[in-house]
Formats: structure tokens, sequence, C-alpha cells
């Protein structure tokens, strides 16, 4: 999903265009090393490690190796992972997992600084590897993998960059299995179409899809798109299959993963789950000028944006930092490369944005999954709605921006009951536009969409960017009902914007709400799902970005 980010007057306002890169054409046929130390023969099926000779104990590797579309590849200590385990196909795709996911160019521009993220295979040129006999990998347009600025600091992104021969440019491959596996093929490509809209119309969906344009009995061009995009020739490359035709667009089903469940014990789910995949997010920050102006509105100042899910993980960076694998499913908006290892320098320095403005706000936003017990399918949730704003009644002028490193929980993961949560959290129908707030999974009629919303503490103590229980350093506004005379606690007196996050879910046909439950939901399954609700977020906005939003938005009472 392309995004823009515009400031606009004394305020920020948001607007999205573009859209996902247009299928590549089919490669030349390219060759990797079988493991030596130097470039030798191709063999499809050889399982290596890439070691960059800048230091030979750092790997290429999937970030937190994760198995989503759009993961950022970054340097990692070499530890046989799965996310270090590249295979050597025959067509000269280097593949991860199960052969369905790609080392991948992000952009498929072939230019200086695109970075390289885990993608769906489709042998496109930005797919397409060839390792030299000096010990460079190169890519499309001849441009070589690039440990970006040379880098030893784990965690590094790769890029495509023109080759130049320096050690952030020579590799080594190491085997890592011997036995040959067969030589994966792109993923089917759907066997059935909805038609969306006609051209010059928005072609909207939910979730990540095979999007295709034709005329009206073909022939088709077709790519991959997260959430929508513009049935327009310039939104696939410029091409049109069908000249002197009517065009129209079509969209396949949602695109799934299936990953393995540690936890198949607890909440009834099975030993795999299947998972939505996400936003590739954007690799650059994406601003423009408008002559737009935001509204004043006495006593309360708001901003808001939205974020595509990036992916499911069994992660935590807050609650169990480093420990991979070790959390109930989330599922991870805004950052595309949050893992159990995140921080807020990996935040802020490295990931796609899945959120508007693209990498101008890096912040990672996350919850517990939402999964059908019956089917273990988690549930695909639309974009996240999240508001910045000055708070209930709280003085606008008194807001200050958030403190670099901080971190936030809200809500009760261990609630088993309604009056077991907080203040600010509760489910409801869109429908019904938070008339019907309850604290349970409601049962919302087919072609709505079941709403959870979390309102996050605003309070801060002053001192502490986390404390041991991760809420502590946080606390609740005393609330008045008078415009101006909310306060903060005297214990945490300094207000910052409030945070409030929807996260929708889209009832399909034949979903049954009231059976959903919780990743997180730990009690029994005779009571309702959703007790347990709770989210967790990490800054990651861009320092400058942020600040213009408090001091031009929420200060001055604009919306």
């Amino acid at each position: 999903m392309r995004t823009s980010f515009v400031l606009a007057g004394l305020c920020a306002w948001l607007v999205i265009g573009g859209c996902s890169d247009a299928v590549a054409p089919t490669p030349a046929r390219a060759h990797l090393d079988d493991g030596s130390t130097t470039a030798g023969p191709s063999v499809a099926g050889t399982t290596v490690a890439l070691k960059t000779a800048i230091d030979s104990s750092l790997c290429a590797s999937a970030t937190g190796n994760a198995q989503t579309a759009g993961t950022a590849i970054v340097t990692a200590s070499c530890a046989g992972a799965a996310g270090q385990k590249f295979t050597v196909t025959s067509n000269g795709a280097l593949t991860l997992y199960d052969g369905t996911m790609c080392l991948d160019a992000s952009g498929a521009t072939g230019l200086d600084g695109e970075k390289l993220i885990l993608w769906p295979c489709h042998g496109g040129a930005n797919q397409t590897w060839q390792l030299s006999s000096n010990g460079t990998i190169t890519g499309m347009n001849g441009k070589c993998l690039d440990v970006s600025g040379g880098s030893t600091v784990p965690g590094t992104r790769l890029l495509l960059w023109t080759c130049h021969g320096g050690t952030n440019q020579r590799w080594t491959t190491s085997a890592t299995a011997t036995a040959p596996t067969p030589t994966p093929t792109p993923p089917p490509a759907p066997t059935s179409w909805t038609q969306c809209a006609d051209a010059g119309a928005a072609c909207d969906f939910v979730g990540l899809r095979t999007v295709r344009l034709g005329g009206p009995n073909g022939p088709y061009v077709q790519q991959t798109a997260y959430h929508g995009l513009p049935c327009a020739t310039y939104a696939f490359g410029g091409q049109n299959p069908a000249p002197g035709q009517p065009l129209h667009c079509d969209y396949g089903p949602i695109q799934t993963t299936t990953i393995a469940n540690p936890m198949s014990a607890m909440n009834g789910f099975g030993a795999t789950i299947t998972v939505p995949l996400g936003s590739p997010g954007a690799s650059g920050p994406q601003m423009t000028s408008t002559s737009e102006d935001p509204t004043y509105v006495a006593g309360e100042g708001s901003f808001r944006t939205t974020c595509g899910m990036a992916h499911f993980a069994f992660d935590d960076p807050i609650v169990f930092p480093g420990q991979p694998g070790a959390s109930h499913l989330h599922m991870f908006f805004g950052n595309t490369g949050v893992s159990a290892a995140s921080t807020t320098t990996s935040l802020t320095t490295t990931g796609n944005g899945t959120c508007l403005g693209g990498t101008l706000n890096r912040s990672a936003y996350w919850m517990p999954a939402l999964v059908d017990p019956a089917t273990s399918t988690a549930q695909v949730p639309d974009l996240a709605v999240i508001y910045y704003k000055s708070g209930y009644d709280m003085d606008p002028a008194a807001i200050q921006p958030f403190p670099q490193g901080l971190r936030i929980i809200a809500g009760n993961m261990h609630a088993s009951s309604t009056s077991e949560q907080p203040y600010g959290v509760s489910w409801g129908c869109v429908s019904a536009n938070g008339n019907n707030a309850t604290g349970n999974i409601p049962g919302c009629a087919v072609g709505d969409a079941v709403r959870l919303t979390i309102i996050f503490p605003q309070c801060w103590d002053g001192v502490h960017l986390d404390s041991p229980d991760h809420k502590s350093h946080m606390a609740y506004p005393n609330y008045a009902n008078t415009p101006g005379q909310s306060t903060c606690p005297a214990d945490h007196p300094v207000p910052l914007p409030e945070i409030t996050e929807h996260f929708d879910f889209p009832v399909m046909a034949g979903a049954v709400p009231t059976r959903w439950r919780l990743s997180s939901d730990m009690y029994s399954t005779s009571l309702p799902g959703g007790y347990s609700a709770h989210a967790d977020w990490m800054l990651g906005w861009d320092t400058t970005t942020m600040r213009t939003v408090v001091t031009q938005c929420l200060n001055k009472s604009v919306d």
C-alpha cells in the first residue's frame, strides 16, 4: 500500500495514493554458490547462510525470524535460525521457510537504497539473484546486495546499491543443509475473482490480495495489493492489457499463511493457526503539501491516522524482550520489522511503515490475535484507526510531546470479566457507533464489523520510560466535566497525547463472532471471549513530525 502524509497549515492531514508495484517480467536464469567460500556451481535445492565479509559472524536474516510478507532483511548473529536459511532455486530466487517467501527488492525499481524484504515468490526480476566470482550478489539492474553503511551492528538493513566491491557488498555462503529440496513454485493464481470497480474508481477490499485489471473478457495484468488501489492503468505500471476496451478490476481471495502454534494446549486453538498476510508498508517518508486547513474545536485537539496490519507473531518486545515465541499470538500494525528483539533504536531506524506517512511513523501498535477456535483461523482486521488527542476536558495547551523510548500497555491481559478491566477498554459493532459498548466480543451481523476500542493512559511520571509492570509509569487523568479542568495526578504530572486505537474486524459470510476469542483469553471457554483485551504501543515516530502534531494540532485545539 502506498501512502502519503500531508502537513497542512496548522495541522497534519493524511491522504492515500498510489499502489503496489506491478508484476515484473520473467527474469533470466541466475546462479548461486553451493556453499564454498568462492563462487561455484549452482545447486538448486541447496540451503545456505549468507555471511557478510564485514564480519563473518553476521548473516543475512529475516527480522525476528518472521515469515510474513514485508518482513525486513537485516544482519544478525549467525545462529542457523530458520530466518537465515535461504534455499537456492533453479531460477535464481532465494526462498525461506516453505518456499513461498522470497528475498525481494521491495520497490521493484532497482534504484539505490531499495530495501530487502520477504515477499510471496512471483519470479520477478526483483526476486532474482546471482553470485559473482568476487563474492558480490547482484540483483535487479545489476545492483549489489549491500549492508547499509558498512555497519557491523546487528539489525542493519540490507539494501540494493550500485556495486563498488567493498566488504559490505561481499558475501560467502555456507551450506546449512545437504539434501536437495524441491524447487518452490510461485503461489497459484486465484481460482475465484470478485469484481470490485470499473476503470477510474477505487478497488477497495480487506487484507492482502491479488488484483487484476482487464477488459470485459480479459486479457489481464495483475499484482498484489493491500486494502485497495485505484482501478487504473497507472496503478499497474502503465500497462493496458485491452486497449480500446472498457476496463475493470477484480480481486482474488485474502492471502494467508499457516504458522505453528506453540500454545496449542491453551485457548482451544489447534496446533497451527491460519493468519492473513499483511501490508509490506512504505520504505520511506511520504509527505506532500496541501492547501487544506484543519478545523478549530474548542477544548480538544485531535489528530488521526490509519495503519495497515503488518504481520502476526508470538512476540512481545515489551513483556518478553529478546524472547521470540514467548508470547501469546499478536497482530502488529505500523513498523513491519517489529519482533521480540525490537528496541527504540531499531524502531526509529529500520522497518517499513504501514501507517499513513510511511516511515515518518515507525511506531509499533499491537493487540492479541482474534481467532475462531472452531477453524483455528485468525480474523482479518481492517485498517486500524489511531487517534492522538489532547484528552477528555484536558487543557490542550498543556500537552507535551512523547519522550523518546516511551512504551505503554493499556488494558488487563489477565482479565476474565468486565469488572477486571480498567477504564478505556470496550467492544462494539461499528454500525452502532459506540452505542452498544460491552466488555466482550459482540455478535455483530454479517456485513458489519466488530470493533475493539482501547484508550491509553496519558499522564506520565516524568521519569520512567517503562516500569516493571509496564503500566505504573503511566496513569489516567483525574477527569472533570468542565473543559480544561481534567488534570493529571500529582505523581504522574506530565500530560502527553492521549492515544485511542480502534481495531475493526469485518464480519464476513459464515463468520460467528460470538465464537471468536482473543489469544490472551486464558479463562474458561464457557465464558464469552474478549475479556482480556489489551494493546501495546512503542514510540517510533519521527521526532520532528510528532512534535509538529503536538504543537500545531493538539496544543492549538484543532482537528
